[in-house]
């Protein structure tokens, strides 16, 4: 039933695309929101932590847990990096 005879005005046609097109924008909308929200990781949601700075012995003694250097091998770079830990203690970022 309409207000003006058997036949929309104008406006009032334009009234009714624009709000159907706004309605079909909001459905589509809220689908695509719902959709990411479920596509999400808990890595996404909670990003992994800032690394922390290991020191030259720290990453010795993991090659050496590791296997890929031997006992012998191990005891060598650690003498040699204790023996120039004094040195590059003065020096700013020093690992010792």
């Amino acid at each position: 039933m309409n207000w003006n005879g058997q036949h929309a005005s104008g406006w009032g046609l334009f009234a009714m695309s624009t709000g159907a097109g706004l309605g079909l924008v909001i459905i589509v909308g809220a689908v695509l929101l719902i959709l990411q929200s479920l596509g999400r990781t808990a890595d996404s949601v909670h990003p992994a932590p800032i690394a922390t700075v290991t020191t030259p012995p720290q990453l010795l003694a993991e090659r050496f847990a590791r296997g890929e250097i031997d006992e012998e091998e191990y005891k060598q770079r650690l003498a040699v990096l204790q023996a120039t830990a004094p040195e590059a203690a003065d020096s700013p970022g020093s690992w010792s």
